[in-house]
């Protein structure tokens, strides 16, 4: 069995509340009890900060983002500069998509939202681990030089290595860094005329709505399982996994538009706009992994592949209220839901027209 496999599980919690510590021991005392982990607290960034360089053995942290003394935000940036290994898993309130949203753009591998639900927060710590162990398994399993410096600084990976017991060998050729193959639904959701909405509200307002929106597509996407990959501007990218992904991705499209519709207008002299989305939506096999710019330490883990591009294809082909996907995939969920055939169509990037089908909220 691989040594990171055989360590005990190390995480660091960074919250600013003693009482969490105290919830935190007692939910887990068990488990602490057996040695099949161990927690460490802190009570801002900068405290976590020097437990890290401490305790080089952590493997990811969960940590709050309003604190004082260092945020989480703050905290994060540091995190990436100098434990680029760390994973980060960031707290905040539900509503509070703003920041939230800051965090997944700085690096953040999740988020978790407060009041902590148990049951999401021990799903996300195995996620966590299992993929912080990924990449360790891929640096110990090599001992060369050059793959340490694929993911961090030659001082840190020595730090890895001491601990694990094992000793950098040089001279050696590198190895790719590795993604997980998966079989995934692939959500893309974009908010219609925001754009042009834009020039006539207020940034103060701009900001509050567009947050308020996506805080009610998250809520969706995560009801039906899904995980929020990534925010771009007013669009919104979701991964949804495992057993009846097709149908949930579906599900959650049709609930966004749902919840969407029942929201307020935004109002100006100028404008009254209601919030409507356009919905694309692909399923396939798709690459999960570290991507990005590995001497820059700017690793980030995402998903790519021909669903992913395919499913932003379509979505920029829907119209507002509108989901739309391959007519083969219509086809798995037509028993349940009605879905008008369009025909078939050029799609960029692609050499053959694709059939599609579209659902109309």
């Amino acid at each position: 069995m691989n040594v990171t496999e055989t360590q005990t599980p190390q995480i660091l919690f960074v919250d600013d509340e003693p009482d969490l510590q105290i919830l935190l021991r007692q939910k887990f005392r068990k488990r602490i009890k057996s040695g099949e982990m161990t927690l460490f607290f802190a009570l801002n960034g900068a405290e976590a900060l020097a437990m890290l360089a401490e305790n080089p053995a952590i493997d990811f942290v969960i940590s709050d983002i309003n604190m004082p003394v260092m945020d989480g935000l703050e905290f994060l940036s540091n995190l990436r500069n100098d434990f680029p290994l760390v994973r980060a898993v960031m707290l905040s309130a539900y509503g509070d998509m703003d920041k939230i949203r800051s965090a997944m753009n700085r690096g953040a591998f999740d988020f978790l939202t407060k009041p902590i639900d148990f049951e999401d927060l021990d799903m996300t710590m195995q996620k966590t681990l299992s993929h912080v162990r990924d990449i360790k398994r891929n640096i110990l399993s090599k001992r060369e030089n050059d793959v340490m410096k694929d993911f961090v600084d030659e001082a840190w990976v020595t730090k890895l290595l001491d601990n694990a017991d094992q000793t950098l060998e040089k001279g050696e050729s590198s190895i790719e860094r590795k993604g997980e193959t998966i079989e995934a639904s692939i959500l893309f959701a974009d908010i219609c005329g925001f754009t042009a909405a834009a020039e006539h509200i207020p940034p103060e307002a701009l900001v509050e709505n567009l947050n308020r929106f996506f805080d009610v597509m998250v809520k969706e996407i995560i009801d039906e399982g899904g995980s929020v990959d990534k925010f771009m501007g007013d669009a919104v990218m979701a991964i949804f996994q495992g057993e009846d992904r097709l149908r949930r991705c579906f599900s959650a499209a049709l609930q966004i538009h749902h919840a969407l519709a029942q929201q307020p207008e935004m109002k100006s002299t100028s404008l009254n706009y209601q919030v409507k989305v356009a919905i694309g939506i692909d399923d396939g096999v798709v690459v999960y992994g570290p991507m990005g710019a590995a001497k820059a330490h700017r690793l980030d883990y995402t998903v790519i592949g021909n669903a992913v591009n395919l499913a932003s294809r379509i979505e920029s082909k829907a119209s507002a209220g509108q989901t739309l996907l391959r007519t083969e995939l219509a086809e798995e969920l037509r028993s349940q839901y009605n879905f008008e055939d369009l025909g078939e169509h050029d799609i960029k990037g692609k050499t053959e027209r694709i059939a599609l089908s579209a659902h109309n909220a």
